[in-house]
């Protein structure tokens, strides 16, 4: 059956059905003893992979390349996370929540309000599970489901640190100092490694020494803050 993902909400109606299930309980019968080898196969190269089994099992979608968010129609991009226990919080964010990488020769070129990267992103649906050591793929519980406007559910203030997280990165790429990005250089939103190894270099506009690889992520410090 064929699920009508036309709209943000419909989105969120189906990703509340994942609620304290895993992905087994949506992968079929006939499927899972062939889907279960093919995890195995990817090993720990398996990270990548989870997103998109969730968008296909969960919300009947086929992998795409497309640069628009996952649900193209209702503009909603999918984000899967981890969480962990906590011993004085129910659960904490595990890790910071990854965006898509930051083209340096592009982006100093972008305005904040018109970014490639709110074109993406500004409505996100976070899928958070609960990792366990010694899980697989299809094991892991399904937690918290939230939908995310970037402008229109968080404070103010939240929005507009954001904003200004954002142009500090462009504003240091524009000044040929990619290199020299950090995540230590901003406070929500950050700039955060994204290659196989730190040999693993690029090109900036602005200088000619190499930068290495870079997407945006939120912070795990301010994922933790938006599930309390």
């Amino acid at each position: 059956m064929t699920l009508r993902l036309d709209s943000p909400a419909r989105v969120f109606e189906v990703a509340k059905t994942a609620k304290n299930k895993t992905l087994k309980n949506f992968v079929p019968q006939e499927e899972l003893e062939s889907l279960e080898r093919q995890i195995f196969a990817w090993g720990s190269k398996h990270k990548g992979h989870f997103g998109e089994l969730v968008e296909k099992y969960v919300f009947g979608l086929a992998k795409n390349n497309r640069s628009e968010a996952d649900f193209f129609e209702a503009k909603v991009e999918l984000k899967t996370t981890p969480l962990r226990r906590h011993s004085t919080k129910k659960f904490v964010a595990k890790e910071r929540l990854v965006f898509s990488m930051i083209d340096y020769d592009a982006i100093i070129n972008e305005r904040w309000d018109t970014s490639t990267f709110l074109q993406k992103n500004r409505m996100i649906l976070i899928m958070f599970y609960l990792f366990e050591l010694g899980q697989g793929l299809l094991d892991y519980e399904f937690k918290i489901v939230k939908l995310l406007d970037l402008l229109d559910d968080l404070s103010v203030q939240d929005v507009e640190q954001i904003r200004k997280d954002w142009q500090f990165i462009v504003d240091k790429i524009g000044r040929g100092q990619a290199h020299l990005l950090s995540e230590g250089d901003t406070f929500y939103l950050g700039a955060c490694t994204k290659a196989a190894n730190s040999r693993v270099v690029r090109d900036q506009p602005k200088a000619r020494i190499p930068a290495k690889p870079r997407a945006f992520s939120l912070k795990q410090s301010y994922l933790t803050y938006l599930i309390q």
